[in-house]
Formats: C-alpha cells, sequence, structure tokens
C-alpha cells in the first residue's frame, strides 16, 4: 500500500465526479488523522479527468487551509476512473531492471490497446527472491490524466508523494480489499463484483488467484433499466476480454456479487439473463 510509504504528514486526496475528499496521514500510522470532503462544481471533474482545473484548485485551496492540513506540503493522489486499465501476470523473478525490460517489450500481451500515450507501472512487491517466478500488477494510465493531478498539485504548492491507481484507497474504505478478497479455496474461475454509489470493482480469480481486475465508473441505479444495460454493457466487455486476452481456459465462469449488489434485484436478474453466468450465492 502506499499508505506504507509516507514518512510525514501527507495529504491523500481524491476526487470524484462530485466530491473532493482529503484525508490527512502520518508516518506510522495506519488510520487517518483527519479527513474531509467538499461538493465539486457540476462537471469539474468527470470520470477521473479534471475538466475545470481553476474550478477544482480553489475548492481544495479552501479545503487546504483548516488548521490540520494548512502546513501539508506532500500528496498522493488516489486515480479513479475508467480509463485506467489494471492487468495482471505471472513472470519469472528478476533483477528490477530487467523486468522493466521484458514489460515494456511485452505491453501487447497485458494490455488490449496501444499504450504509447500511457504511462504504465506496476507492483512487483509480492516478488520472492526465493520464487522462480510470481505475480504482479500493471496499470496504464493516460498522460492526459496523469499530467493534469500533477499540474493541480503544482498550483496547490504541493509535492506528489505517488499516485494510488484504479482504486486502492477507494476498495479499501468500502471494505472491498483491492488487494485480495478472493478465498484461496475457491475453485474454478469466479468474476466478483462490489461496488458503491460511483464504481464498480470487477475481480476475475483462477483457483483462488486474482488475474485480472478493474475499476469502473458506475452508471447504474436501482429500478433504472437504461443506466443498468449501460454497466452490463462494460461487464460484458470486460467479460469478453479476459476469455479472450487473459485466460482463454477460464472455462464455466460463475459471478459472486457482493456489497449493495447482493442485495439487488435487478443484478441478480440481469447476470444469468444478459451475461449468460451463474450467480453464486
Amino acid at each position: 500500500m502506499i499508505i506504507k510509504r509516507i514518512k510525514d504528514k501527507t495529504a491523500v486526496i481524491q476526487l470524484t465526479n462530485a466530491k473532493a475528499r482529503v484525508a490527512l496521514f502520518d508516518k506510522g500510522s495506519p488510520e487517518f488523522l483527519f479527513a474531509t470532503e467538499e461538493t465539486l462544481p457540476k462537471g469539474a471533474v468527470e470520470d477521473g479527468y479534471i475538466r475545470d482545473m481553476e474550478a477544482v484548485r480553489q475548492v481544495l485551496s479552501q479545503i487546504l487551509t483548516q488548521p490540520d492540513l494548512k502546513r501539508v506540503k506532500r500528496a498522493v493522489f488516489t486515480l479513479s476512473s475508467s480509463h485506467i486499465i489494471a492487468s495482471s501476470a505471472t513472470v519469472p523473478v528478476m533483477k528490477e531492471k530487467k523486468l522493466e525490460k521484458m514489460l515494456h517489450a511485452n505491453m501487447d500481451l497485458y494490455f488490449p490497446v496501444d499504450t504509447s500515450d500511457y504511462n504504465v507501472v506496476w507492483s512487483s512487491g509480492n516478488l520472492s527472491s526465493k520464487a522462480v517466478e510470481g505475480a504482479i500488477t500493471l496499470w496504464a494510465v493516460p498522460n492526459g490524466l496523469l499530467a493534469s493531478y500533477y499540474h493541480l498539485a503544482n498550483s496547490l504548492g504541493l509535492s506528489v508523494l505517488a499516485m494510488d491507481y484504479a482504486g486502492h484507497a477507494l476498495a479499501n474504505a468500502k471494505n472491498l480489499d483491492f488487494e485480495g478478497p478472493v478465498p484461496a479455496s475457491e475453485e474454478g474461475t469466479i468474476l466478483h463484483v462490489a461496488a458503491d454509489d460511483e464504481h464498480l470493482l470487477a475481480t476475475f480469480s483462477r483457483n483462488g488467484e486474482i488475474r485480472l481486475q478493474r475499476l469502473m465508473m458506475r452508471s447504474s441505479s436501482e429500478g433504472d433499466p437504461t443506466s443498468l444495460a449501460l454497466d452490463i454493457n462494460e461487464m460484458q466487455m470486460l467479460l469478453d476480454y479476459y476469455v479472450e486476452s487473459v485466460d482463454s481456459n477460464a472455462g464455466e465462469i460463475t459471478c459472486a456479487l457482493s456489497g449493495d449488489l447482493a442485495a439487488s434485484r435487478d443484478w441478480k436478474e440481469a447476470i444469468p439473463r444478459d451475461l449468460d453466468l451463474h450467480l453464486k450465492a
């Protein structure tokens, strides 16, 4: 987790379509010391992209004048956007420089897009020097999306400690456990879908091992078939990508709903009807 790298008081900032959220962390503290949020003007942020830089800057400037935050000079930004592509791969254990060269040479295997306009990062923290191979997670982040957050930080007088991609902080805050929501004892291929008010977190696992995760913006609300169809269409495209590009031997895929979705009649009916997936209790 990014939080482990914090060595001094640091503001963790997340922008949603509606809110600017700021939490204060300090070295050695697993819990935030202070947290607040303010409403953003409509259209200032859309799916992670900052559309009105000045409006966002003004809201955050006001937040950062609060006594707990006014001396903070470092920030971590949590970027949540459907334009951030997450992938995973099993790679041989090797030195970081060699790993970097190997990953860049094989980007077309990990992502369904041309990554020349993306900043690609990965987490190799799970690789053990005693193992022959291990799993890593990769993120492809649009350069334009990333640059706007650095510009925002500069305008606020903040230095960027790190970018937290694909909703780590969001998932953990919602008890979705982005790092590993899959029991190791589970057999077969399972699509886990969890949600909050604005996001869907989809996790594919096979025999208890996470194979692919993707954080997407949520369109649907209960009782609205039009917006639900948009979410189901996104899930279908992700399902097709997984079978074609990640695990062609996935076999029969079961779907497990959690969080608010577990009680949603609309989702329970749509998964078997529109995606032709069996629902796991």
